[in-house]
């Protein structure tokens, strides 16, 4: 759950301290719970969209629990070429969101959603992004009566079966984030690189044509949340930005 997937509680351990964690969880057949492998390298998130086995976008950034700042890296890991076999083997269309950890140079794919990412807000403003997402729901849809996403793929000089990825330096962030790290840098070095990726990408929210959800979202959502929160006298964990929620105990 939200609370306990953050403790990284460790075996083997002594019989009392493994008592007293368990006391603290719900152990039952219809809430299990499993035992795995711990890996203590750096985490990653990938994001692919998928049609009929073939990736049309990807996009891969290092990640934390609660992450606000993307920026696509080319890997030498092996993780591009793993994606593009297990979608093949699935040989379905809709998306694959993975996170990752990377030990010792050795990729490991630790969970797959088939839901959209945050880390998308790395292609910025490119138009082929929404292209290949209306041509991922149209396929998944089993929608074949209509061919809307050929010409707009054809109009945007789509080549079939290629993938799409951020151009070097793409990057989106929560500016608030970016302007905290520039007030608190504790070293030149950590100031410079801070204001250089503020100006080269932009917030993963504000539009200059659009600007009422970047304000929706700071100045209203996350305030009513709290406010909501604290008449209620409910016990909370964190708030969490990236997904717009107030993560509770026993919450996701």
């Amino acid at each position: 759950d939200a609370e306990h997937r953050r403790d990284l509680f460790l075996l083997p351990t002594s019989e009392s301290s493994l008592d007293k964690y368990l006391s603290t969880i719900t152990v039952a057949k219809d809430h299990p719970w499993i035992v795995q492998q711990f890996i203590s390298g750096d985490e990653y998130s990938s994001y692919s969209v998928v049609e009929n086995g073939n990736i049309l976008l990807h996009v891969f950034s290092e990640s934390s629990i609660s992450n606000l700042n993307w920026e696509h890296l080319e890997e030498n890991w092996g993780v591009y070429e793993w994606v593009e076999k297990y979608a093949k083997f699935l040989g379905g269309t809709g998306q694959l969101c993975i996170d990752w950890i990377i030990e010792d140079g050795v990729a490991y794919p630790i969970e797959c959603n088939p839901r959209c990412s945050s880390c998308v807000t790395a292609f910025q403003t490119s138009p082929l992004v929404g292209d290949a997402l209306l041509r991922m729901a149209l396929g998944a849809r089993g929608d074949h009566s209509t061919d809307l996403a050929a010409p707009l793929f054809s109009l945007q000089g789509f080549v079939e079966q290629a993938c799409m990825k951020p151009l070097p330096k793409d990057n989106s962030y929560w500016v608030v984030d970016m302007f905290t790290r520039l007030i608190f840098s504790k070293t030149p070095g950590n100031f410079f690189d801070t204001l250089s990726k503020l100006s080269q990408g932009r917030d993963a929210v504000f539009q200059p044509n659009d600007p009422l959800p970047f304000f929706m979202l700071n100045y209203f959502h996350i305030p009513a949340l709290l406010f909501s929160q604290m008449l209620s006298g409910k016990e909370w964990i964190k708030v969490d930005f990236c997904i717009g929620k107030i993560v509770q105990p026993g919450g996701d």
